[in-house]
């Protein structure tokens, strides 16, 4: 099997397995789960409270570009978990508690693509 992995993949083995396996659904909804919790945990150490309008509080372009990066992992991870097929609805509902998708997720995503043009403003203007 890793032979025609590689064969198809036309990588390294390495990179190759991570193009056409892909994790267990439980294994990427604890991922999530996790990154969903370090952006709150992180929010809330910047004296913010884990809500989309607050990431308009943000203060200094290093706290915008960290939420950045945290808000794009969870996007990441939540769009992966959008191509699973066969979830259960205990998985689903699980999903949609920790960030929900209409409310928070969709706010947030708005935040986090303000807050990116803005830091790539700040960038621009600096040179």
């Amino acid at each position: 099997m890793d032979r025609a992995i590689a064969l198809f993949g036309g990588e390294t083995p390495e990179k190759s397995k991570q193009v056409w396996l892909v994790e267990p659904a439980p294994v990427v909804i604890e991922k999530y789960e996790e990154a969903v919790e370090k952006l709150e945990e992180w929010l809330q150490m910047q004296d913010l409270v884990a809500e989309p309008q607050a990431v308009y509080n943000l203060r200094g372009d290093e706290s915008r570009i960290e939420f950045i990066n945290r808000f794009k992992e969870v996007q990441r991870l939540r769009t992966q978990l959008d191509q699973y097929t066969d979830l259960t609805e205990e998985q689903k509902q699980k999903i949609e508690s920790l960030l929900p998708r209409r409310q928070a997720h969709r706010s947030s995503a708005l935040a986090y693509l303000e807050t990116a043009r803005q830091d790539q403003r700040n960038t621009t203007n600096r040179r």
